[in-house]
């Protein structure tokens, strides 16, 4: 057979898994039935009247919880259909709570990974989650409707779980689906149609150890078992709903006239026409190949074509950074070296938390960003099930180093690796923090003594109001490091709208030095921040005032990064850049998902008791066309101000006079005839600024949607938007706060607002904002 390119299709349930297990050394368990070619040199089959392997070499399946049910009979349309592709006529039924589990057998080693496998599966899904897991492979339909393998895989450099998207699911109908791997190649047949084709470099290797799954993918027993179980089932489980009919492995490649047999046809075929989202997952899975062999022009190339493709999500932002697909999360070791900026952060689509990579973004000018090949990968046993945020340094030798939160086979610990190649890889890992707490980490050198900063997560069980702590660890080498002690406690929320307001909870702390004072910023929900004084002898930071104020008033959940320092400020001075997150943007084109995007770098300074954020200077150059009113009468109920001033990518800077008015300000991606919008407003008697209506806030926490804008009274108001497709930032006198519009805003319209009196519009300066990459070809 020729190689064919991926193929895509709209399916409508699920069925299969490939079982990549070593399916050896269990007793029998009874003689088996005489079965018919191909079913009779399978390794396994699975009937679900009782979960019983017809071969009779393996235990039953046994359920795990009670949402699972075996023995469910078919309806009489489909039992016909079952028994024609070698089922018996029941079902297992799955609630998305439980699964059914084999066992590993006593003193059973990994399985190898074979040269050769086949499995199928009847599957009827009427949710997305997890059909299959296995060490060696498992099959997840993702949130977007996309079917992805995770496939353990080992090259020359170590061994990992690779995701591996497919093809786009529908749900709610049975389909007949097999997994073939042979000589490198995975093949995923749904309904006797070849989808996809896909090379696979390495050898296949089950990685990890624990049952084999069937209704779920799960990661068993994580490295974080202080973890309550619902976030540890969050992190590392995706579950099942729907029907599965029976399953089977063979431990060699089932010939094609076989795969049709097995799926009720009378011939296999091939896929149809080459789309553009095939051609984008054929990208992702080169942009895979290229990182390992650390290819960079081939990953700038395979990155901007994804980009491309993606753009078509009206959503998606053009002018922040984003993943080429799937997902950017956390900014993790933000860094200025040799004249660019890099900042890494987690890469993955189905396990956004568990055995992912850190994915490699670098630019001159922190607007125009470009892919770099994957530069830290899961790849070893100190990190396999995952690497969590880590930080750059110069180590003592002036070599490129940083310190990363590992999820190991043994635990989770503080990992130390050096690159050699100017941060397009890390080797040399290390464990230097075990056996002490390691959750996030901010390192840098004071003297001849190196410090890291870190969280002990308490999970709410502290007496009283104390929540999670922040650990100051020091160490003479970073190889032997000693805790230090505690130097703040977040606290619990008094009036909690979540389980961590309602814990204390909080994570990626950093401790900032700004003349005379220290500045502790901390991920509680939401983030906050503290002006005060650190005593590194005691050690302690003592605050200035003890309630915090917060870093961004509209993002419940603004991970950030402030590390990356350049001095490209006034006369050559110093400029801190503080890089974050926002988590509540996705979407998806014909069933490829993006998740997440970065807000614009901003330049972090202290004034007083508060802290200050600005947008770089450099996000002037995507400035296009320029509309300018001044001068404008703001009258309570007005409006239609600005006709003729739309666009839903654009920079705004409006000056008012308060005047008489209580309220006023600016309506952002309003309907026509002025209708819908978001309000970005100034409120004059409290001295607040903020937005509200037609934003997503996930989480309801009072203090977001708000904030105080240090404004005296009678001073005129400067505000300065960004709108970026779903994004909206919002900049008053240093403060900020970055939202989400809903997903059925679709006004483009801008407009002016005033309450309680007349305000005057000074002035009003909006750009079009172009792209930050070539978005079309």
């Amino acid at each position: 057979m020729k190689p064919i390119v991926p193929g895509m299709l709209k399916l409508a349930g699920l069925t299969f898994l490939l079982i990549p297990l070593a399916l050896k050394g269990y007793p029998q368990t009874k003689p088996a039935a005489r079965l018919p070619a191909p079913w009779s040199d399978a390794e396994v089959v699975w009937h679900l009247a009782d979960g019983t392997d017809a071969t009779g070499k393996h235990p039953r399946l046994k359920p795990q919880g009670e949402g699972v049910k075996t023995g469910v009979p078919m309806a009489d349309d489909e039992r016909a259909a079952s028994r024609k592709r070698g089922g018996d006529g029941t079902v297992a039924t799955f609630d998305g709570s439980s699964w059914l589990a084999l066992e590993s057998a006593p003193g059973e080693k990994p399985f190898p990974g074979p040269e050769a496998l086949t499995v199928f599966a009847r599957v009827k899904a009427t949710k997305t989650g997890g059909l299959f897991h296995t060490n060696l492979f498992s099959l997840v339909i993702h949130e977007s409707g996309l079917a992805v393998a995770i496939l353990g895989v080992a090259d020359a450099e170590g061994a990992m779980y690779r995701e591996i998207p497919l093809s786009p699911l529908t749900l709610n109908a049975w389909h007949d689906v097999a997994v073939r791997y042979r000589a490198g190649f995975l093949d995923f047949v749904v309904d006797g149609q070849l989808l996809n084709h896909i090379s696979v470099p390495g050898k296949p290797r089950a990685i990890l150890t624990g049952p084999t799954v069937l209704g779920g993918w799960r990661i068993d027993n994580p490295p974080v078992s202080s973890f309550p179980k619902p976030v540890i089932a969050f992190l590392f489980q995706r579950l099942f709903t729907g029907s599965m009919d029976h399953a089977a492995v063979w431990n060699r490649a089932l010939s094609d006239a076989e795969l049709a047999r097995v799926s009720g046809v009378s011939a296999l075929t091939g896929p149809g026409p080459v789309t553009d989202a095939q051609r984008c997952l054929a990208d992702y899975h080169a942009f895979f190949t290229a990182s390992r062999q650390k290819d960079t022009v081939a990953c700038q190339r395979l990155g901007l074509s994804m980009r491309q493709f993606m753009a078509r999500d009206p959503k998606r932002p053009t002018y922040h950074l984003t993943a080429p697909m799937d997902a950017i999360l956390d900014p993790a070791g933000a860094f200025y070296y040799k004249g660019q900026y890099h900042v890494f952060s987690y890469r993955n689509l189905v396990s956004l938390l568990a055995c992912n990579p850190l994915a490699h973004y670098v630019s001159d000018d922190l607007i125009h960003w470009k892919d770099r090949p994957i530069a830290l990968w899961p790849d070893s046993d100190l990190d396999v099930n995952g690497i969590w945020l880590a930080n750059l340094f110069f180590d003592d030798q002036q070599r490129l180093s940083t310190l990363y939160t590992a999820l190991g086979k043994d635990g989770k610990y503080g990992v130390l690796a050096r690159s050699y190649n100017d941060l397009l890889s890390f080797t040399d890992k290390q464990a230097v923090m075990t056996g002490m707490v390691h959750h996030d980490g901010h390192t840098w050198k004071d003297g001849n003594t190196w410090y890291s900063l870190t969280t002990r997560q308490h999970w709410g069980e502290r007496p009283g109001d104390l929540g999670d702590a922040i650990i100051l660890l020091s160490s003479p080498d970073l190889v032997n490091w000693t805790e230090r002690g505690t130097i703040f406690d977040a606290r619990k929320h008094p009036a909690p709208r979540s389980d961590q307001q309602r814990q204390g909870f909080t994570e990626y702390p950093y401790l900032l030095p700004f003349g005379d004072k220290h500045v502790l910023i901390t991920g509680t929900r939401p983030v906050q921040y503290w002006v005060g004084r650190f005593d590194k002898e005691k050690p302690a930071f003592i605050p200035d005032d003890p309630t915090g104020k917060l870093l961004d008033y509209l993002n419940p959940f603004h991970c950030f990064n402030p590390s990356a320092i350049d001095h490209k400020g006034p006369g050559g001075t110093e400029r801190r850049i503080i890089q974050a997150m926002h988590l509540y943007t996705s979407g998806q084109v014909d069933g490829i998902p993006w998740y997440g995007a970065h807000v614009l770098p901003r330049i972090l300074t202290r004034e007083g008791d508060r802290l200050r954020q600005e947008p770089v200077p450099e996000v002037e150059a995507l400035r296009g066309r320029h509309e300018q009113r001044k001068n404008r009468l703001v009258q309570p109920g007005a409006t239609n101000l600005l006709a003729g001033i739309e666009g839903d990518a654009l920079e705004i800077i409006a000056e008012f006079d308060p005047g008489t008015a209580t309220r006023f300000g600016l309506k952002v991606r309003t309907a026509e005839g002025g209708q819908g919008g978001t309000k970005v407003f100034y409120d004059v008697t409290e001295d607040q600024f903020g937005a509200m209506d037609n934003l997503k806030i996930p989480a309801p926490y009072p203090e977001l949607g708000q904030g105080p804008a240090y404004l005296k009274k009678g001073q005129r108001v400067r505000m300065r938007l960004f709108l970026d497709r779903s994004m909206l930032e919002v900049f008053v006198n240093g403060q900020t706060g970055s939202g989400i519009f809903n997903n059925d805003v679709k006004g483009m319209g801008l407009d002016l607002f005033s309450e309680g009196g007349a305000a005057t519009l000074i002035s009003l300066d909006v750009w079009e904002l172009k792209p930050a990459w070539p978005l079309t070809n």
